[in-house]
Formats: C-alpha cells, sequence, structure tokens
C-alpha cells in the first residue's frame, strides 16, 4: 500500500484477493510485493495518464531509495476494492453496438441501467445493469461488443 500511495495516481485499486493465472497472482504466490497500473485503454494513450505513468516511475523510484528526493504526489480521489478480475464483470450476451449510459468510476446502484447493445439499426437487443452497488471501474470502451465480452466491471469504494 505505501508502494501505490508512493506511486502518486488518484486513484487505487486494492485486491484483497488475486485470481490465478494472472502475472501478479504469481508474484503474490512468491509473497513478492507488487503493484500494478491501469489506464484508459481501447487503443489510445490519454496524455494526462502518460504523465502520470512517468511521474509514477519516478515516484517509486524515490520512495524505493533508487533515486533522491520525495514523490510528488496527488490527492487520492478513490480508494476502490474489490476484485479485479475482468472475467468476473459483467458481460455480453450478444453482438451488437454499445451506447454508455454511465462514466468511469460513477457510483451505481445495484439494478441502474449502465448500457444498452443495439443493433445496427439501433434497436435495443440487450440491457447491463448494474449487479450491485459500487464504482464503475471498466467500461468496454470499444463500441462493438460480442457475446462475453466485459463491458462493466463494479468496484466496491471504501
Amino acid at each position: 500500500m505505501a508502494a501505490a500511495r508512493a506511486f502518486g495516481a488518484e486513484i487505487i485499486w486494492g485486491h484483497a484477493e488475486v485470481s490465478p493465472g494472472r502475472s501478479i497472482s504469481y508474484a503474490h504466490s512468491r509473497q513478492i510485493p507488487w503493484i500494478y497500473t491501469e489506464a484508459r485503454g481501447a487503443g489510445r494513450i490519454d496524455l494526462e495518464d502518460l504523465r502520470v505513468m512517468k511521474q509514477g516511475i519516478v515516484n517509486l523510484m524515490r520512495h524505493l531509495g533508487m533515486a533522491s528526493g520525495e514523490p510528488v504526489t496527488a490527492p487520492i480521489r478513490h480508494m476502490l476494492t474489490g476484485e479485479g478480475d475482468t472475467d468476473r464483470g459483467i458481460a455480453a450476451g450478444c453482438e451488437g453496438f454499445l451506447l454508455n449510459n454511465i462514466g468511469l468510476l460513477c457510483k451505481v446502484e445495484q439494478g441502474q441501467l449502465l448500457g444498452v447493445a443495439v443493433d445496427v439499426f439501433g434497436n435495443p437487443l440487450e440491457e447491463y445493469r448494474a449487479t450491485r452497488t459500487g464504482v464503475i471501474a471498466l467500461i468496454h470502451e470499444l463500441p462493438v461488443v460480442r457475446p462475453g465480452d466485459t463491458v462493466y466491471l463494479i468496484a466496491d469504494a471504501e
């Protein structure tokens, strides 16, 4: 947790459990301390995310005594917890185009409409609703969804 705080991102997402078969599960099984980072994706690089990642690397080096100075951190806006395994998120059951009704890091209530898959003509095919109360930690950003694609992942807020 100290390394995650030193990294300096505005969002920390802690996992009490780590699913098997992931790179972090190997480190965890060997009792090797680990952190990992996430950023907006969908084949794009957000310049602010890139800035945070670069500063985070310098911050970690300072935290570990590999570089001089103190970490430059931002106030933490979100402390999230819960399983980060995308296989346990809300999955699409059909092929279509995803229309999101919610934004990343928004609070949601169980049963709340998150988005809809539509066909090429805009006809609704499938609704996606929050399976529990929490915070949206992942949204499928590409417009096309296929059966089995994780479209939303909900985390817990501390």
